[in-house]
């Protein structure tokens, strides 16, 4: 079971996203969670029963889904334990609730979004100053990346490097589930060794999946930080390409998806002598290859601009049903028929893992994001909004606790998980008020001193 659970913890596993709202330093962090404002402007919450929503609203209902996907992959886990522990259990729904592993496109796709809610019009009005000339514009662009940059730093690195350590102290003293590996004691060092620097620097996904894999060492689902500290360091230049592209941003995105799909079916399709190595090439090309990945958030990124143009629709359907069964509902819908039918269709698993669920997600996205009567209420809920905020810490911590508890304890595998649900709860909240929240402010504080 051990190596049941640490191959299925490592392979499908999410990145988080961070909003957050721009506090009046030089280094902010725009996307602070349940407060992020449209367009920068200055929020005047309106009473409940306005309809159709103020663009200048807050995304609430963003923030409160990233609990909702962090259950999703928790829930994939969960689903692998429970089948090897409970034979009986095989069937429709438990196949479906291993396809949360979909959370990885949407949340990725969501970072783009994002991104480009908060910083694209920062970088826009760099590209359009015509007053600018080429030196003092690359200036300005690399003074503006710098930001951005240190932003996201402050945001996502002091955590994983908390965890990290954890991780390699629980190892160390044999508390975490072992990972396929080398068996000679000087190859167990080195790899160890290999495996702490590149998930230090976040390199992990960068090395393709082997018999002894870099990524499965530790906190393995730190990779997913691996691949957005890639996307980030291309968001800037990406947001150029969007500047130059804006008339066909829909052509281009499809061109960039379909390119993808086309790529990964090339390369991850079985050839004619298929051994082992090929199998582990193509899961980590299709889906932990921060190259291919990049298509999720890249596409993510263009969403922006539909939900500009849907916002020019939705601010004049005053029927809070239609509204809310056109732009909530059914998004929702489509992902989970887009789960059931990967499973009864049978998708090829690199296609599922890098291309299959983006569709669906930018619905959702760019849906919710419109704060219609479901954003805007049960969505918007400051419970949610809580959770939604602790759901990096959540992400980060779940597997290693998931796996201690139905490793090391006894019991019906039903309560094991529940119990393993319930203390990742309590720990990412106190993470994220010890850790996480604190560390980012004074790293920012840092900065602007």
């Amino acid at each position: 079971m051990e190596q049941q659970i640490a191959s299925s913890v490592a392979s499908k596993s999410m990145p988080m996203l961070f909003l957050r709202e721009s506090p009046p330093e030089k280094f902010v962090d725009l996307e602070k969670s349940a407060h992020l404002s449209a367009k920068h402007a200055v929020v005047t919450p309106r009473p409940a029963h306005c309809f159709p929503p103020s663009p200048s609203e807050k995304l609430d209902a963003l923030t409160s889904l990233r609990f909702f996907a962090v259950c999703a992959v928790f829930l994939c886990h969960s689903s692998t334990i429970i089948a090897s522990a409970d034979p009986s259990s095989h069937g429709l729904l438990l196949s479906v609730l291993y396809e949360g592993y979909a959370g990885v496109s949407f949340f990725f796709t969501l970072s783009g979004f994002i991104l480009c809610y908060c910083y694209y019009e920062k970088f826009e009005k760099i590209f359009e100053d015509p007053s600018l000339s080429r030196r003092n514009a690359i200036l300005r662009f690399a003074a503006q990346y710098k930001d951005f940059f240190v932003a996201r730093f402050a945001r996502i690195y002091p955590l994983h490097l908390f965890v990290l350590l954890v991780a390699v102290v629980l190892a160390k003293v044999g508390a975490l589930v072992p990972v396929l590996g080398p068996t000679n004691l000087g190859e167990i060092k080195m790899f160890r060794v290999r495996a702490f620097v590149a998930q230090l620097y976040l390199l992990q996904a960068w090395f393709p999946e082997g018999q002894t894999p870099i990524i499965h060492m530790y906190n393995a689902v730190s990779w997913s930080l691996s691949a957005e500290s890639f996307f980030y360091a291309c968001f800037p230049f990406f947001c150029f390409v969007m500047h130059k592209t804006r008339r066909a941003s829909g052509t281009f995105a499809l061109a960039y998806y379909a390119l993808t799909a086309i790529v990964v079916m090339d390369v991850c399709s079985p050839s004619s002598n298929q051994a082992d190595k090929d199998a582990f090439f193509a899961h980590w090309f299709g889906y932990y290859f921060p190259g291919i990945r990049l298509t999720d958030f890249v596409v993510g990124m263009f969403s922006f601009f539909w939900y500009e143009k849907l916002r020019a629709i939705t601010t004049r359907m005053p029927n809070k049903v239609v509204f809310s069964a056109i732009f909530e509902v059914a998004p929702v819908m489509l992902t989970l028929l887009a789960a059931l039918a990967a499973v009864k269709i049978g998708v090829k698993g690199w296609l599922r893992y890098s291309s299959w669920y983006v569709p669906a997600s930018v619905c959702v996205i760019v849906g919710f994001a419109q704060n219609g009567p479901l954003a805007s209420t049960v969505f918007a809920n400051k419970w949610l909004i809580l959770l939604g905020e602790t759901s990096f810490a959540f992400y980060l911590i779940h597997v290693m606790i998931l796996s201690a508890v139905t490793t090391h304890m006894h019991g019906n595998v039903y309560a094991l998980v529940s119990f393993a649900f319930l203390a990742t709860s309590a720990a990412s909240y106190l993470a994220f008020r010890i850790v996480e929240n604190p560390m980012r402010k004074r790293i920012i504080k840092m900065m602007n001193s």
